[in-house]
Formats: structure tokens, sequence, C-alpha cells
């Protein structure tokens, strides 16, 4: 299966993201930090692609085994995910149930199918030796 480039890219795009906010937290700016480690923002997207291509082919993957497997999610399990979703900001569940947009119940949906597509291959996995 061909894998659209925008997928990578948006990897990267959120990768780049998390980064910056680390470096944010930490009291700086990008501008500063490139100086500082002489690099820029090329160089980094760059070192990203790697894990950008790992993480979307394993993703792609762990859903077609989800698919494959007939796994589903039931609205009990999205709710009380949600509701968990809040909490830990501080939000009450109920009111985070209420809350929550359409799309991002179906992304976490579709997160949560990842998640149990990973635990059946922990689950199913049969343990050998490796050879020596």
């Amino acid at each position: 299966m061909e894998v659209p480039q925008v997928m990578y890219d948006n990897k990267i795009n959120s990768m780049m993201k998390e980064f910056e906010e680390n470096i944010m937290r930490q009291g700086l700016s990008m501008d500063i930090y490139y100086q500082y480690m002489g690099t820029s923002e090329e160089a980094m997207r760059e070192t990203f692609k790697d894990t950008s291509i790992k993480s979307v082919n394993a993703r792609l993957m762990l859903e077609q085994i989800a698919k494959e497997e007939n796994l589903t999610i039931s609205k009990e399990e999205l709710d009380a995910e949600v509701v968990k979703y809040g909490e830990s900001y501080g939000i009450d569940g109920k009111t985070m149930l209420e809350m929550i947009q359409d799309e991002d119940k179906k992304a976490l949906e579709a997160d949560m199918l990842v998640r149990a597509a990973m635990k059946l291959i922990e689950d199913t996995a049969v343990l050998t030796e490796a050879e020596k």
C-alpha cells in the first residue's frame, strides 16, 4: 500500500509542534534553540523523517489489524475514555461528554482501536528464543 506523503508530513508537523511546546516550556524560542544548536527548522524536520515514517506505518498496520479482527469499541467504553480524558484536565466527566465534538470522539475511538490491536498482538504473541 502506498502511503500518501501528506501523512508523513502531518506526523512531522505534529512532532515539530510538540518539540516546540517543550522548548517554550523551558523558556526558549525555537529561533534561539536553532541558533544555540547550530541547526535549522529544515534540518530538524529531516531528523524527524525516519521516526515519522515508522510511526505512520505502524499506526496504519495496527488500524488494519483492528479492521481485519473486527475489533470494536462500545459506546460505554468510548464514553468512559472521554470522561477519563476530561477528568485528567479537571473537567467534570458529564460536562466533557456534552462538550466533546463528534470529530474528536471519532479520533479518540480510532486511537482506542489502535490500542486494542496492540493489546491483541501482546495477548496472542508467542515468545520464542532468538537465534544466536
